[in-house]
């Protein structure tokens, strides 16, 4: 096996992907061949989402070696790299059943793009983006040009209070140590779960909508965004209303859209307090 090869298949299982893609890893390790110019620089050029969905995967296994080489020499941790790194195996899941269970990565390449440009970190239950404003953030203090942190929730374990506390004071230590050049006066969160409407729907002890209380919450902005990320990729007004609904939110979700409701997105904002 040559040494590109050997290197995807150290972060394939240094990542710990499960155990039901190894059969299917094999074969496309076997059948792709990653190329000369894959190097974190051509990413754009490299992942194409409606290219090789298979080749892509397998590119972005091979760049890990490369970025954790650019977190090392930052004095980020292993662990906060593997953390980071592992939600490759989400978004191959989400491919997997979308496909029909084909190992490959499209449309996603884009965002992970956020990630190979080392501007984005797991830390804890939350993922934390380096960004600048390119526009004025609607209903906020940010304009065009500004800098500030992007929060970000992945899928994965319960999404407490606690767990998001600990995330946020990891990352007030993070981005000053790790990335001094990058001043921001506040986080900034933009998700379906500030839809004020949930306040009504969900237990005032939902992990959701304790949620709120991090953030002032503004500028809510019509979105069925909430219907995606319950249902999952490809579900809308139409295919969902035949759908078993075993929860207080799925059953509200459909019941609104039988009665032409609207579903919202806002943006939530936390502001860093001075010393």
């Amino acid at each position: 096996m040559d040494t590109k090869k050997q290197i995807v298949r150290k972060w394939y299982e240094k990542l710990e992907f499960p155990a039901h893609f190894d059969e299917l890893f094999e074969d496309v390790l076997n059948r792709k061949e990653i190329p000369e110019n894959c190097v974190l620089a051509r990413y754009n050029e490299l992942m194409d989402q409606h290219g090789d969905v298979e080749l892509n995967m397998m590119m972005l296994l091979y760049l890990c070696e490369e970025l954790e080489q650019w977190f090392f020499d930052r004095g980020i941790s292993e662990e906060i790299f593997v953390h980071t790194m592992k939600d490759l195996i989400l978004w191959a899941e989400d491919y997997f059943k979308q496909s029909g269970g084909v190992f490959g990565i499209a449309f996603e390449v884009l965002w992970l793009g956020t990630y190979y440009s080392g501007r984005l970190f797991r830390l804890g239950r939350l993922e934390f983006e380096k960004a600048t404003a390119w526009r004025d953030i609607p209903g906020t203090h940010i304009k065009n040009g500004d800098t500030y942190i992007s929060v970000h929730i992945p899928e994965g374990e319960a999404m407490t209070p606690e767990a998001c506390q600990a995330s946020f004071d990891m990352a007030m230590e993070f981005f000053p140590k790790h990335f001094p050049e990058h001043q921001f006066d506040s986080f900034l969160c933009h998700t379906w779960m500030f839809d004020e409407q949930l306040k009504t729907v969900l237990s005032p002890h939902s992990n959701i909508v304790k949620f709120f209380d991090f953030f002032e919450v503004v500028n809510q902005e019509e979105s069925d965004e909430i219907i995606r990320h319950i249902f999952g990729n490809g579900s809308t007004r139409e295919n969902i209303l035949d759908r078993p609904c075993n929860s207080s939110l799925t059953k509200w979700i459909v019941k609104t859209v039988k009665e032409n409701g609207k579903f919202y997105e806002g943006y939530g904002i936390r502001r860093v307090a001075k010393d």
